[in-house]
Order: C-alpha cells, then structure tokens, then sequence
C-alpha cells in the first residue's frame, strides 16, 4: 500500500507546489495543454479574496503551434462560459474576485477553461501546418534532462511581469532557457518582447537562446531581430548545444 507520506511528498515536490513570484502566486496544475506542457494558473488578491487568471497562455499556446490568433479570444469564450469564467479582449482567461474558500475549485476552473480553450484553437480548421521541430526540440530537452527541463514555464522578468518560456532547463543554479519562435513576425515580436524583458533582469545565471527551424525561409533581418533579445540557434544545430551543456 502506498504511504501517505510518499504521496504528500510527490505532490509537494517543485514540480506542483505552489511558488511566489513578484506579489503572484504562480501555480501548477495536473492539466496539461495539447501540447504537453502542464497549465500553471496565477492567483492575486488579498487576505480575503482573490483572482485566478492564466495570463494567456491558452492562446500563447496555439501561437507556438503556428496559428494565426487574430480573432482567438473571441473563438475561445466558449471555453469560459462552459466553466463559468470570464475572457477578456486580449484572451487571457480569469475567474471573477472569489473568496479563499473558493480558490481551490477556482484554480480547477481556471486551469481547465484555458486547457480546453487551447484544445479548441487547436483543432480550429484554419491552423496552418506547422514544422515538427517544437515537438522534436522538447523531445531532445526531456531526453538529455529528464527531470530538469519544464515547458511553458514562467519565470519573473524585469519590467515585474511573469512571462512564459518554451523550455528551460534547470543545472545547478543556473536556468537554460531555450525559446522557440515560429516563422512569422508575430511570434518574432512576441519572443522578441519576453526575452529582452529577461536579459534586462541582468541576472548572469540565466542563459538565453532562441530556437528557430533553419529550414523555413528565414530572412537575415528576421534573424538579426531575434539576436537583439537572445542567441538564435537554427534548429539543425541544437543538439550539438544541447550535448555541449549535457556533457
């Protein structure tokens, strides 16, 4: 029979406790986006009640997958009524003020819109084809550090905003953060934005590099756009890096 103890223990481990991050308590949940990535919910408020949000992640989801979300908050309020949650203009998906009694089945709530919400962008009949390589690139991460590597992530940046990261990979002290961007300026701008809100931090056990597939038709100024925030590493290349840093 398994322990009490093991579990409690398993379930309070960093993977799914709870952490505080510039005033926002960042948590993980037991969903997880079609993507594989686990769904984090971010809670604020007071001594007495709160608000759940999923800062849009459900979109930025769908985003790395390679679709055009011009309109995505508007296709995903289905999501948010099904489960009794609000969507904003910009798509994040959050709960109204609720008091703390309530918070346990809101982060529920929450966490399962915005999975659902992601899961409706995605089978939205005009997500373009996209490349393997996002897939094949947190292949090689788990395989190389399995048990050090999240996707979807968050970390704290420096204009206080929490801002997701395709994988960072955790050695020690320091964080690996290998972002990846899609071959349009959208997603350019987007990993432009949250990775030079990073590098501002100046934090010098942070490493930054942004993944792109080298086999799209990248032009110099779009790669040069992203050398601004971050190292671009063509995709044919990682895993010469990825084993470099394994070794």
């Amino acid at each position: 029979m398994t322990s009490m103890k093991c579990v409690r223990e398993a379930l309070e481990s960093e993977w799914f406790a709870p952490r505080e991050v510039n005033g926002l308590v960042v948590v993980p949940t037991s969903c997880l986006y079609p993507g594989g990535s686990p769904v984090r919910v971010f809670v604020h408020g007071g001594e007495r009640s709160a608000v759940v949000h999923d800062d849009r992640n459900a979109i930025w989801e769908a985003e790395l997958s390679g679709m055009d979300v011009g309109d995505a908050a508007r296709r995903v309020r289905a999501a948010g009524k099904k489960y009794g949650v609000i969507v904003t203009p910009t798509g994040i998906i959050t709960s109204p003020t609720v008091t703390c009694d309530m918070l346990a089945p809101t982060v529920v709530q929450v966490a399962n819109a915005s999975r659902e919400a992601a899961d409706l962008l995605l089978r939205d009949p005009r997500k373009k084809p996209v490349t393997d390589a996002r897939t094949e690139l947190r292949s090689i991460l788990d395989t190389h550090f399995k048990g050090r590597v999240t996707h979807g992530d968050v970390l704290a940046c420096s204009s206080s905003r929490m801002r997701s990261f395709e994988n960072i990979v955790r050695i020690g002290d320091r964080q690996h953060v290998f972002d990846f961007v899609k071959h349009d300026w959208r997603s350019i701008n987007s990993r432009v934005v949250a990775n030079v809100d990073l590098a501002k931090l100046g934090d010098d056990l942070i490493d930054q590099r942004i993944v792109y597939d080298d086999q799209e038709d990248w032009a110099a100024d779009q790669i040069g756009t992203l050398a601004i925030a971050a190292r671009p590493v063509p995709f044919s290349t990682v895993s010469n890096v990825i084993e470099r840093l394994a070794a």
